[in-house]
């Protein structure tokens, strides 16, 4: 099991599964929302800081998270975190040793 903190938050991979642990006892990660894996995380992409021009790939894990790919040759994990759609990139994960993104 690894920990990443992110913005104050502690994203736990473990197994394939993302739990989320934060000060307060409401913050919760979940799976992506629902719908076309590669309009979902395009939209949670569109919506973050996170340089990807297109995607071009994406699928959804067994977990509900989804692994997309963009034409920038980042991927990233979308997924739910406090009600929003986040996107964390996996080459930034990979430096932290956090396995499975």
């Amino acid at each position: 099991m690894r920990k990443l903190l992110i913005g104050g938050m502690a994203l736990v991979f473990c197994a394939g599964v993302v739990a989320a642990d934060m000060d307060d006892d409401d913050a919760a990660a979940g799976p992506a929302p629902a719908g076309e894996p590669i309009v979902v995380a395009a939209s949670a992409l569109a919506g973050s800081e996170e340089p990807c021009p297109k995607v071009i790939r994406a699928r959804r894990l067994e977990d509900g998270s989804i692994k997309a790919y963009c034409n920038n040759a980042e991927d990233y994990r979308v997924l739910m975190f406090k009600g929003e759609p986040i996107a964390l990139r996996c080459s930034v994960l990979r430096k932290e040793h956090v396995q499975g993104c």
